[in-house]
């Protein structure tokens, strides 16, 4: 069992049932993980409860490491899904090197918008991702605004970096708590893969000092119409009043989990 799966059941047990917020969004038996042979990083991106009080849709926005390597077993996982679109965030040069295997885009749209790995340190590679590079996101909000897109697949090498930010921007529009974005922007460091919050919260520190995150994508050509595309195609209301209220209430929670969380990584995995 990954090291983060077996700590937040053990955070479920010891906050209660209401303890971990996104948890309470994920039905009995399903997975975030896709589990995909050959895209160790592969991922849904739903299912978290909003503050709005609404919940992501499962299967409509998933996220992978690069699909080069998918087994025979993999491409038939990956059709399995129903991806109608594959964003890849790659450069040039590294989708040239290792491009998806013909079983994915042989049955999905496949759409390039290059995001190079640029800075000299990690803050300012994830900066330059919303600044010099920011058209690419731009043109992957704008496909994710048309249903006729979805289900989406976004990836880049390891899933964690440039696709790291495009999903935490995005949950960021549809209300998800920040604790669990930082949550599920860490779960790159179940499959060995290295990223550390430093790293995103440049990003969202940027965020909030342009005012929000409706601001912050308008400045960078994504419209509130296409905005509120993205909510009416991936949020659905939330089912239990009773289970939002005890969500929305529970801000000391969210806090003293987020807290434990982090200081449960290994050195190891940093």
């Amino acid at each position: 069992m990954r090291l983060h799966g077996y700590f937040l059941i053990v955070l479920m047990g010891f906050f209660g049932h209401w303890g971990a917020g996104s948890l309470l969004a994920q039905p009995e038996g399903s997975s975030r993980w896709l589990g995909i042979e050959g895209a160790v990083n592969s991922r849904d991106a739903g299912g978290y409860i909003t503050q709005n009080g609404g919940k992501i849709r499962w299967g409509v926005l998933l996220r992978s490491n690069q699909l080069a390597y998918l087994t025979e077993r993999g491409q038939q996982q990956f059709q399995d899904l129903g991806v109608k679109t594959i964003v890849d965030f790659r450069t040039e040069s590294q989708a040239a090197a290792a491009p998806d295997v013909d079983g994915a885009s042989e049955t999905a749209s496949y759409h390039h918008f290059p995001i190079g790995i640029e800075g000299a340190v990690w803050e300012d590679i994830y900066l330059n991702i919303v600044t010099k590079f920011s058209p690419s996101l731009a043109q992957a909000f704008h496909m994710l605004a048309d249903s006729n897109n979805l289900p989406m697949l976004v990836h880049c090498v390891a899933g964690k970096d440039r696709t790291g930010v495009f999903i935490a921007l995005v949950h960021r529009l549809l209300g998800v708590h920040p604790d669990d974005i930082m949550r599920d922007y860490l779960l790159s460091l179940d499959v060995n893969y290295h990223v550390a919050p430093d790293w995103l919260k440049a990003v969202l520190d940027l965020v909030e000092k342009e005012g929000g995150i409706e601001s912050f994508l308008a400045n960078r050509g994504v419209d509130p119409a296409t905005q509120q595309a993205i909510r009416d195609n991936l949020l659905v209301p939330y089912s239990s009043i009773r289970e939002w209220e005890a969500y929305r209430g529970a801000p000391a929670r969210h806090e003293s989990i987020n807290s434990s969380y982090k200081s449960s990584i290994s050195p190891t995995n940093r």
